[in-house]
């Protein structure tokens, strides 16, 4: 039995898939099988797939009769393998020689953490790097307005999921590794490495550029799913505020603005602190300062900026030095 489970979902990947798969059989880490289910491909990636099984017996791959999409292939993929840890990979990116040693060395030292990921470098049509919260507590406060995984670059404990019962959950055919990780949020700990252990291509046709509206709706579904288990009741109007926090798009020109997002943050906070949904002081904390940076981007009198930032004892959870708090002085 291996150590390390890959799994992979095909949908007619054969412009990188080649270089893909010769990327986790070249792991410095040996202990691996990768599993990978061919989505009902029409392209050659079946026959890459066949000959990459030829060359290495640590290879399997179960053939879709039909279109299943990413979160049931994934969720079959699980099913089909046997390893300790399962990893994550896409047919278009590249992981790293050393990425499944580092991932797996990291968690068989921290047997708290159920999923790791790390740092991705972008590839195609941007270069970069994309980074994550790396610490638990931060991962898991940003999980509020975003996904703080880059999917490829994860690797899940299997106990994790078989105590948890969680599994991709197939009615999100886009955002379904947010989901997951929503899902998963009360039942363990989350790690980003600092490291970069992939190279993640970006380019036209993925699926956040096919499909974005879907991708946006969904999201605003993982908002929604997440305010309700802390048990707020949401409406439009609170799903949309909650986005334009998220994207960084909301400014606040006005203090009938800025107060939404008081009463919004507020509302939270109050929330967290019946259900415990996150650590309530360092939650609080968080969304405070979060506050506390909206007011300073705001266009709003400095005098209304204080007032705000006290109202409902926000100062209390975050403290700005009083250089900072030249929200008051003209």
């Amino acid at each position: 039995m291996p150590l390390v489970s890959v799994i992979m979902s095909v949908y007619n990947g054969d412009k990188h898939l080649e270089e893909s798969l010769s990327s986790v059989i070249n792991q410095s880490f040996s202990d691996w099988e990768l599993v990978i289910v061919n989505d009902f491909s029409k392209d050659n990636s079946r026959k890459i797939i066949q000959r990459a099984m030829r060359g290495d017996e640590r290879i399997r791959c179960i053939e879709n009769k039909n279109n299943l999409g990413l979160a049931a292939s994934l969720n079959l993929a699980i099913q089909e393998s046997s390893g300790q840890y399962i990893a994550r990979m896409d047919d278009d990116d590249i992981a790293l020689p050393y990425r499944l040693e580092k991932q797996v060395a990291y968690l068989k030292v921290n047997k708290h953490v159920g999923v790791v990921g790390g740092c991705a470098e972008l590839i195609g049509a941007k270069n970069g790097m994309r980074r994550h919260a790396e610490k638990d507590i931060d991962i898991k406060n940003r999980t509020l307005f975003s996904c703080q995984f880059c999917h490829p670059t994860t690797v899940i404990r299997r106990e994790l999921l078989e105590q948890s019962g969680i599994r991709y959950d197939e009615s999100f055919r886009t955002a379904q590794d947010y989901k997951l990780w929503v899902d998963l949020l009360p039942h363990t700990t989350f790690h980003n490495l600092s490291e970069k252990v992939l190279k993640y291509r970006v380019h036209s046709g993925q699926v956040s550029a096919i499909k974005r509206k879907e991708q946006k709706e969904n999201t605003h579904r993982i908002y929604q799913i997440m305010l309700e288990r802390m048990g707020l009741s949401v409406t439009n109007e609170v799903l949309h505020l909650h986005e334009a926090i998220a994207s960084f798009s909301y400014q606040g020109q006005n203090i009938e603005e800025v107060s939404l997002v008081k009463d919004h943050f507020y509302s939270l906070i109050q929330a967290n602190a019946t259900n415990l949904y996150f650590p309530h002081d360092l939650f609080s904390s968080f969304l405070s300062e979060l506050f506390y940076n909206i007011l300073k981007r705001s266009s709003i009198s400095k005098k209304s900026k204080v007032q705000l930032y006290f109202d409902h004892g926000f100062h209390r959870h975050f403290k700005p030095s009083l250089a900072k708090l030249k929200l008051a002085i003209s």
